[in-house]
Formats: structure tokens, C-alpha cells, sequence
């Protein structure tokens, strides 16, 4: 229990932006740490969630409440995920060999594929939760909150079971490939596809759920991409597959609502 809770509170200090005192590092938590962070996504998309609820109920115009909700994640999570998918794609989008494509990764300057592919990113998202807010549904704020929890366990179930690169860290945590680790995140994912799949259907509005399993298929295939390209994964890796889960489940939710409004 000790180690949990101390792991959550690692999870939580890296990677959201809101204070809960300084967690006392300890390097034989990580693994505790990386199994907490869905639980940290979960709190994240709640407070996504009652976002959404309360500027749907503001009279503001769409596009300034997308905006908002555009740039919530990236200010709870003070941007950590952001970084990963940028230099991500700035590696892969360099079209090089894959030492130059490492040392791009590597790189603390942003590249030009970095900058244009966050722009497209954010441009993306801003879309969606536009079009979210012209046609609001009853079950997006549950959406909201799972999508980041799901994205954060299909990337952890990535490190759990993918051999990972040989300058990343997690080349040196002994519970690589742990089957126990990325058996409880695919767990969670089912999980969290059951729990819209649920919420939907008391809301009457079932294909809106599909957004969670499109989610994870944007995931793995970001995960497929960069690992392949790059030749294993990171840290980085890891965050590129929350932004593209995220964004492939945000656009899903958004051309789904447009979609039941025609019918």
C-alpha cells in the first residue's frame, strides 16, 4: 500500500501540473509509478469532464470554449505528453537513418516537423471540441474523463511488453516486458471501453462509445509507427501515443455527434 501510494504521488508529480506536495523520489517505485498513471489520467479527464459541463453551460461562443478545452491538457499536464509527440515526429518525419533519427530525438531543439505537427495537432483538436460544443452530447463528458485514462494505459501497456530503446530509461527497469503490467493495463482499457460502452447506452446514444476503441486504435498505431521507425520505446514514444490516442478519440467523438445529429 505504501509503495502505491507512494507511486501515485511520483505519477502525479511528473506528469500533472497541479501541486500535491514534493513526492520524496524513489527509484524502486517507478514501476508503481508508470501503473499509477492512468489513475492520474482518470483524475485528469474528470476535471476535462466538469470543464466541458461548465463551459457548455456559459454563454460563450464554441470556438472560445474550444479554445478552453484545447488548452486544459496541456496546462494539467504542463505539457510532458506535448514534448514526447514532438520530438517524436520530429525524429520519424525526418525521413533519415534511424542513428540520425535518435540523435533528432535526443535533440533538445525543436525541429520544423515538431512545430507543424503540435500546430496540426491543436488545430485538430480545437476542430473537434468546436464542433463538440455547436452539437453537444449528453455522454461527451463521460468520454472526456476516460479517453485519458485509456490512452495512458495503452501506452504503459507499450513499456510493459515492447523491448525498449537502448538510450531510454526504461532499458534499465528490470520489470521490462512484465507480462503482469501490460495484462492489468489491457484490464483497464477493456475496462474503460465497457464503462462508455455503459454510459452510452443509459444515454441513449451507444455509437458515441465508439470513440474509446478508435482511441486505442489510434494508439497502437502510433506505438507500431515510432517503435518501428525509431527501434523500440521511450518515454517519448510513450507521450506521442497519449496525444494520438487522445486526438483520434476526441475527432472520433466529434464526427460521431455530427453524424447521429443528421440522422
Amino acid at each position: 500500500m505504501k509503495h502505491s501510494v507512494s507511486g501515485f504521488r511520483m505519477a502525479w508529480g511528473m506528469f500533472c501540473s497541479i501541486p500535491l506536495g514534493r513526492p520524496a523520489w524513489d527509484e524502486s517505485n517507478r514501476r508503481s509509478m508508470l501503473l499509477a498513471l492512468p489513475l492520474v489520467g482518470l483524475i485528469i479527464g474528470a476535471m476535462l469532464g466538469l470543464g466541458w459541463l461548465l463551459l457548455a453551460l456559459l454563454p460563450l461562443p464554441p470556438l472560445l470554449c474550444a479554445a478552453c478545452m484545447t488548452s486544459l491538457p496541456i496546462l494539467l499536464t504542463g505539457g510532458i505528453h506535448a514534448d514526447g509527440f514532438m520530438d517524436v515526429n520530429d525524429a520519424v518525419l525526418s525521413r533519415r537513418e534511424q542513428s540520425e533519427r535518435l540523435h533528432i530525438l535526443k535533440d533538445p531543439h525543436s525541429g520544423s516537423f515538431a512545430i507543424l505537427s503540435i500546430v496540426l495537432c491543436l488545430l485538430l483538436n480545437l476542430a473537434a471540441m468546436d464542433a463538440l460544443f455547436t452539437r453537444p452530447a449528453p455522454t461527451v463528458p463521460a468520454m472526456l474523463m476516460l479517453l485519458p485514462c485509456q490512452s495512458r494505459a495503452c501506452s504503459i501497456c507499450a513499456v510493459f511488453s515492447a523491448q525498449p530503446l537502448a538510450t531510454s530509461q526504461y532499458s534499465r527497469d528490470h520489470w521490462t516486458k512484465d507480462g503482469r503490467g501490460a495484462a492489468a493495463m489491457i484490464l483497464l482499457i477493456a475496462g474503460c471501453i465497457a464503462a462508455g460502452f455503459a454510459a452510452a447506452a443509459m444515454l441513449r446514444a451507444l455509437p458515441l462509445a465508439c470513440c474509446l476503441p478508435l482511441a486505442c486504435l489510434g494508439s497502437f498505431l502510433s506505438f507500431r509507427s515510432a517503435a518501428g521507425s525509431l527501434g523500440g520505446m521511450s518515454g517519448d514514444i510513450s507521450g506521442h501515443m497519449i496525444l494520438t490516442g487522445e486526438l483520434t478519440g476526441t475527432l472520433s467523438l466529434a464526427v460521431l455527434t455530427a453524424c447521429l445529429a443528421v440522422w
